[in-house]
């Protein structure tokens, strides 16, 4: 379009047909979405053309083809149309309710979500969590995009183009933990003969699962006691675990900062132990997950400020 003021003499409408032609992939199935014939089609696209100096549309043996400027155009038209239809919504007020749906696990529910309260401004957010061990990745990637759930609590990084993420934690420093009243209770540190010689409980679900499976071969080579760890007892709930544990000559592995806000809730006769020198832990990020386009983006971003400062109070 060569004129500044040439928008005054355009036709809107046949935006609206370019609109139909590409997200319907043919001349034929968008004149069926608009209820005109294929010829008032191929007439609007014939004007639409005529304004623009650049190709919209290569012929090809399954039709017409749109070009990079045409997709260009469309976007920023799809664009246009998503700021009017945003004019309808109704103003949010300060006080608003924000309903949020939250995919994550039983860690995610007990460790960050219960303990917002206390937080300022959360009384306007209305949670509703999901365990998300029902679903695998893409399935999940999937309900983020159809709005189906809000955030998604993973270990996973996210590399979609679609989603967005950010680090709410990370857990850098694990330990053991035993009932008090097991011998072991009175170390300090574990030597590698107790690690491996003590049957362990192993938490088989939630989000830390990937980190703490006895499938995961601690020490490789060059020590006297190498392999696996001997699981007596596997688990997909967290507080089962810490029960068992309590009540049996049972050890597990967990986070440092877990095991730390577990003890400060007295609810458990649990010890920690600090694990042999000789292991090494990589640090693992938590992440929040939210759709880039989600109707409910700032109560999710603002959500996930208050899991990353509830997150930095625990270090």
């Amino acid at each position: 379009m060569n004129s500044k003021h040439v928008t005054k003499d355009f036709d809107f409408n046949l935006m609206k047909v370019l609109d139909a032609v590409i997200s319907a992939g043919n001349a034929v199935r968008a004149s069926k979405r608009l209820q005109v014939t294929p010829a008032a089609v191929s007439l609007a696209l014939q004007r639409l053309q005529s304004a623009y100096q650049d190709e919209l549309f290569i012929r090809t043996h399954s039709g017409l083809s749109p070009t990079a400027r045409a997709k260009d155009i469309h976007r920023a038209y799809r664009q246009a149309l998503d700021i009017i239809d945003n004019t309808f919504e109704e103003p949010q007020s300060l006080n608003a309710q924000h309903h949020l749906k939250i995919l994550g696990g039983e860690l995610s529910e007990q460790y960050y979500f219960a303990h917002l309260f206390g937080f300022e401004g959360f009384e306007r957010y209305s949670l509703r969590h999901f365990s998300a061990r029902a679903w695998q990745g893409e399935e999940q990637r999937s309900m983020l995009i159809s709005g189906e759930m809000d955030m998604l609590v993973t270990l996973d990084t996210v590399i979609t183009p679609e989603l967005d993420f950010t680090t709410i934690d990370s857990f850098r420093d694990y330990c053991v933990i035993c009932s008090k009243n097991s011998p072991l209770a009175e170390l300090n540190k574990l030597s590698l003969y107790n690690f491996y010689s003590a049957s362990h409980a192993v938490y088989h679900s939630d989000i830390l699962a990937p980190i703490l499976s006895d499938k995961i071969e601690l020490i490789t080579s060059g020590y006297p006691y190498v392999g696996q760890r001997k699981a007596g007892y596997r688990t997909d709930s967290l507080s089962g675990l810490l029960c068992m544990v309590e009540n049996s000559s049972l050890i597990a592995i967990l986070p440092v900062k877990l095991v730390t806000f577990i003890q400060n809730q007295g609810k458990y006769n649990l010890a920690r132990i600090a694990l042999p020198d000789e292991f090494t832990f990589t640090t693992q990020a938590i992440n929040a997950v939210w759709y880039k386009k989600s109707k409910n983006i700032e109560p999710v971003k603002n959500l996930t400020t208050m899991l990353r400062t509830l997150s930095a109070f625990r270090r």
